[in-house]
């Protein structure tokens, strides 16, 4: 995942962190985001790969 905590529990949105977000939590647990751009070299698309197939 990119961040740490779901987006409500973070210290910039302290706000919010009180309240319970139930599709944002289960979504913050579930969705692994990879790392992808065209800038990206060969050796580092393997790596994603390699750690991608590894999971």
């Amino acid at each position: 995942m990119h961040y740490p905590l779901p987006p409500h529990q973070q210290k910039a949105f302290s706000g919010f962190s009180h309240l319970s977000f139930p599709i944002t939590e289960k979504i913050h647990r579930e969705v692994v985001s990879i790392p992808m751009s065209p800038m990206m070299e060969k050796e580092e698309v393997d790596r994603v790969i390699s750690v991608l197939n590894a999971y």
